[in-house]
């Protein structure tokens, strides 16, 4: 049997690793397609590589990326640079969903949220998204409509009281 290969439809466990400019990468990540916190282009750069392979991965921080700071505390100024990150990709794992049945079900929701069926389940997502849009939608007129007016001076005086008598 064929050793798997990076897809990019696969999770994927780049490390460790070593980059430059940065001194102190980290050791371990795991990374996905769905992803957003690599660098464009680094998880592209993994595709293909098999478990047990150390490679070379070059991108470029974008502008505007944020700075970061070497051993020594010392800024340094990532955004626009180039930088190589020394990977060894340590396994694959592909995510397998389990098939939505009524015995499915029962067994993981059965004790914790009553759950014991499918169709119960639905139920459940179905008034669970219906409780936090209807609350977004109070929160949102409410926002909208309400006037606000300066906390008068009593109720100031009396918080800043409180606050003071807990030090």
């Amino acid at each position: 049997m064929p050793r798997p290969t990076a897809t990019p439809s696969t999770l994927i466990t780049p490390a460790p690793w070593t980059a430059w400019p940065l001194p102190a990468a980290p050791t371990r990540a795991t990374a996905s397609s769905w992803a957003a916190s690599f660098i464009d282009g680094f998880e592209d750069q993994i595709v293909g590589h098999k478990p047990g392979e150390t490679f070379d991965v070059n991108v470029t921080f974008p502008d505007g990326y944020r700075d970061s700071t070497d051993a020594d505390g010392n800024a340094l100024v990532l955004s626009g640079k180039q930088a190589v990150f020394s990977v060894t990709l340590n396994s694959i794992e592909e995510e397998v969903l389990p098939e939505l049945t009524d015995a499915w079900v029962d067994e993981t929701l059965g004790t914790s949220n009553d759950l014991h069926s499918v169709e119960a389940l639905r139920a459940f997502c179905q008034q669970q998204l219906y409780t936090s849009n209807l609350n977004t939608a109070v929160m949102d007129y409410l926002m909208d409509n309400a006037t606000f007016r300066e906390v008068p001076k009593a109720v100031t005086d009396y918080q800043v009281t409180q606050c003071l008598n807990l030090l």
